[in-house]
């Protein structure tokens, strides 16, 4: 299946922008979400084929975002856009719960 569709998790509004404008330019429908909570209601709502997650964000983290999408049994590829160390224990329960790979951040110093 093709990456169409992209939901962002992240908190950093200027990440989010950077990357929803290089995507869509790029032909990829995107959507934003700030928190947890927020990503958490969107795949309720729609699925998507990738999802691009931060992993400080707040009250919820980014693990309780992939402990959602692997309860509903989803097929949606996950990034990791965080600034942990890789042999945190973050990372280490993010690859249990599925992510397919890990990106540095702040991601737009990375890739823009």
């Amino acid at each position: 299946m093709a990456i169409r569709s992209i939901l962002i998790i992240d908190d950093d509004e200027t990440i989010c922008f950077l990357m929803k404008c290089d995507l869509e330019g790029s032909g990829y429908e995107v959507e934003i979400a700030y928190t947890a909570e927020e990503g958490i209601r969107r795949l309720g709502d729609k699925e998507f084929n990738l999802i691009i997650l931060d992993l400080n964000l707040g009250a919820l983290t980014g693990i309780d975002v992939l402990k959602s999408v692997n309860l509903k049994n989803m097929k949606t590829k996950i990034l990791i856009a965080s600034g942990y160390d890789p042999s945190s224990t973050l990372h280490n329960q993010a690859k249990e719960l599925g992510v397919h790979d890990f990106l540095p951040n702040p991601v737009a110093e990375k890739i823009f």
